[in-house]
């Protein structure tokens, strides 16, 4: 019986802390909770297994990698897909860029952006504003993140073909801060605007 009057108590101090919070802040976390599970059945049962979406991404982000180290590099880089199993799903396609085959960076599907993308549109659906400048955002943000994510690779493919002791830090640590960075940035800028709109 304690025990129930305990639990009771907790789930009253709870509530009631709950309802202290600003409306924006509470909307804002259901809408967070809800999409993150929305995301995570729909990613890990349809669009996962499927592969479609994760392979498409993954080559026309070697794709652009490719032209842009043929531009700004050098002549000679070529794509290659490698069919092949990743966490059990068949199907899974690597792109392979190299160089006189010279490897130069592997593109796999965690490279693609895929969730960078579902993240800072997640952030934008969760927010107050305007569904035109959400729908603005999110093109300009989408396109701004492939962007920086092909730039991510070309640099990668440089220091594997010249600095190769840097590949390791920048691939896990330097790159990963400037991707996230720059997107909090995109949403401050998002937020920012919404303010001056509003006022």
């Amino acid at each position: 019986m304690g025990d129930f009057i305990k639990s009771a108590t907790l789930a009253r101090t709870i509530v009631k802390e709950w309802k202290q919070i600003p409306v924006v802040v509470r909307q804002f976390v259901v809408r967070a909770l809800l999409l993150l599970v929305f995301w995570f059945v729909a990613y890990t049962c349809i669009l996962k297994p499927n592969a479609g979406l994760d392979n498409w991404l993954t080559k026309i982000t070697a794709q652009a990698t490719t032209a842009s180290l043929n531009w700004l590099y050098k002549p000679g880089f070529v794509y290659e897909p490698v069919v092949s199993e990743l966490e059990g799903i068949k199907g899974i396609v690597t792109q392979y860029i190299s160089i006189n085959d010279k490897f130069a960076v592997y593109i796999v599907p965690r490279c693609n952006a895929l969730e960078l993308f579902a993240a800072y549109i997640g952030f934008l659906v969760c927010v107050p504003g305007k569904i035109s400048r959400k729908l603005a955002f999110t093109a300009v943000g989408i396109l701004l993140i492939y962007i920086v994510n092909v730039a991510r690779c070309g640099i990668l493919a440089w220091l594997n073909l010249n600095k190769p002791e840097w590949s390791e830090f920048a691939h896990h640590y330097a790159f990963t801060t400037v991707v996230y960075v720059f997107i909090f940035l995109l949403w401050v800028l998002f937020m920012k605007k919404t303010k001056t709109n509003e006022a």
